[in-house]
């Protein structure tokens, strides 16, 4: 496991953690980083962490301690704001879940694995952070195709479309109240 307080990692150049971050196993090979002279295969981290809040806030609570005690925040300060990119609506009946294989469970599996593991780490932030100070930006994908391969114009402008629709409906005045807190 690469360890994220090493200097070398502040050196990466951009699009290498652009490549890295979007090297889904399956769809893109890894990314091959070399750090320290060592090449590293690298895949998306989604893998990992579907939802990065929870690293993102023992991060700062790892920096924060580092801080002199009279310039230490209390973790009531923290302010997180985390952005989905669209929740899978598909729902899996009690027929499929007797009748599948290993075969049939494989890619159903992912996504509950991805869904499950986001939904925790939101329910962490939420009592983890005091009341008002976590912002989850998140819509369900039921008008559009949540599959990370079909890239077709037809399923891009559905998904435009689901984002207009929670900007309009909740996003907009979320991502207001949001702007007004980090301006405070």
């Amino acid at each position: 496991m690469l360890k994220n307080d090493r200097p070398v990692y502040l050196r990466l150049p951009i699009w290498e953690v652009c490549k890295a971050s979007s090297s889904a196993p399956v769809y893109f090979p890894a990314h091959p980083l070399t750090l320290d002279g060592q090449t590293i295969p690298v895949i998306d981290g989604g893998v990992v962490a579907n939802n990065p809040t929870a690293c993102a806030i023992a991060e700062a609570v790892r920096i924060n301690q580092a801080r002199a005690i009279d310039s230490r925040a209390g973790i009531d300060q923290f302010l997180v704001a985390s952005f989905g990119t669209g929740e899978t609506v598909r729902p899996i009946t009690a027929k499929q879940t007797q009748e599948w294989g290993a075969l049939e469970w494989a890619l159903p599996l992912i996504d509950v694995l991805f869904d499950g593991s986001a939904d925790a780490t939101d329910y962490i932030a939420q009592y983890l952070l005091a009341a008002g100070n976590y912002f989850r930006f998140q819509t369900p994908l039921d008008t559009a195709y949540d599959d990370l391969d079909n890239a077709d114009a037809t399923n891009l402008n559905a998904l435009v479309g689901v984002a207009e629709t929670y900007l309009r409906q909740t996003g907009e005045a979320r991502l207001n109240d949001l702007a007004i807190r980090l301006k405070s």
